[in-house]
């Protein structure tokens, strides 16, 4: 019979427990929406020391549109040799392609 009552007691606590991570998962979530309880080992934790881009004379970065883990860059003015968006990597700072635009 004690067992029991130790194996009862023991259970409920586990589901305050249980509760308890849930709401101060939720809670975390609403208030920073990148929150993870969990690694998940997803590219590295160091941000990289400086990424460089080389662009052609007279073009310039016209917008930076973040999104997730990576980031655009739209080039311009819309000269056919400047206008083009590049796609890079936050965590690494690499470039991941290039997209170009013809007329």
């Amino acid at each position: 019979m004690r067992a029991l009552k130790a194996l009862v007691i023991g259970m409920g606590l586990l589901i305050v427990a249980g509760m308890a991570l849930i709401a101060y998962g939720l809670y975390s979530k609403a208030t920073d929406p990148g929150f993870s309880l969990f690694s998940t080992g997803g590219g590295p934790t160091q941000a990289f020391d400086e990424a460089s881009i080389t662009l052609p004379s007279g073009c310039i970065i016209v917008e930076v549109q973040p999104d997730g883990d990576r980031l655009y860059l739209r080039i311009g003015p819309p000269i056919n040799e400047c206008e083009r968006v590049i796609v890079l990597d936050t965590h690494t700072g690499k470039i991941l392609g290039t997209i170009g635009v013809t007329r």
